[in-house]
């Protein structure tokens, strides 16, 4: 019953500071109503590689079934969409379609997670997978996808879209997490799907050995308790055993 109630006890105080594991991807955290997203995604351009954030401010509710953030109204391009009915292009399900159509050198397009969580660490992964439709000027012999923190560049790559080859790159990446830190997606140009996946989590190996020292206290406590209590009973014995010895031979006298 003891080391019951103690582990109850430990189990509430301490699980909950071991950290749970949160996740974030750029399907689930899509908004048609905000830019930035309360689950701290963003969508904008820049001119530079790392450079200041421009947002995408107006919300096109297309009638094919897009919603796309893009500049404003007349200017379609570039833009961050996502269909509303699954199977957009036979890539996946609720595919997110980001027409970042920009030719010429044009705003790279930006897919921002910013961390608004106390977790300390991340398992970064992202999928720029190509769908070029045949409509110039969406198909690109050769596009690149970044992967940025902070600003930062950590891992890019390129592949093919052009025709009926959808090229695809994948970029990983595991890393610390302060408050604040941001998470870039970005995409050269070229009509591409971009599945980003986020995991956050905070380890606390502090807590799984104050538990385990608890729990071995408990059990230490248990044994000894055990022992006192076997040590108690023999040294009765011993002592009953002494007193019939010395009563023995004044009754065989008597």
């Amino acid at each position: 019953m003891l080391q019951t109630a103690v582990f109850g006890i430990v189990a509430a105080l301490v699980l909950p500071s071991m950290g749970m594991a949160g996740t974030f991807t750029s399907f689930g955290g899509f908004s048609s109503l905000t830019n930035p997203t309360p689950s701290g995604w963003s969508y904008g351009t820049e001119t530079t590689l790392g450079g200041a954030l421009t947002l995408l401010p107006y919300l096109n509710h297309e009638s094919n079934g897009f919603d796309g953030w893009q500049p404003d109204a007349s200017t379609l391009i570039p833009d961050v969409e996502k269909y509303l009915n699954p199977g957009a292009f036979g890539v996946g399900t609720d595919a997110f379609c980001p027409a970042a159509c920009v030719e010429g050198g044009g705003n790279d397009v930006v897919f921002r997670w910013t961390n608004n969580t106390t977790d300390t660490e991340a398992q970064i992964t992202a999928t720029f997978t190509g769908f070029y439709d045949g409509i110039s000027p969406f198909g690109h012999g050769s596009q690149f996808g970044y992967l940025l923190i902070n600003n930062q560049l950590i891992a890019s790559g390129s592949f093919t879209n052009v025709g009926t080859n959808h090229g695809s790159i994948t970029l990983t990446d595991s890393t610390g997490l302060a408050p604040g830190d941001q998470i870039d997606f970005v995409l050269g140009q070229g009509r591409v799907v971009v599945d980003a996946t986020i995991i956050t989590s905070t380890p606390e190996p502090a807590a799984w050995v104050l538990m385990a020292t608890l729990l071995i206290a408990v059990g230490l406590r248990r044994f000894a308790l055990r022992q006192g209590v076997n040590g108690a009973t023999t040294g009765e014995r011993t002592s009953a055993a002494h007193t019939v010895a010395r009563k023995s031979p004044g009754h065989a006298g008597a």
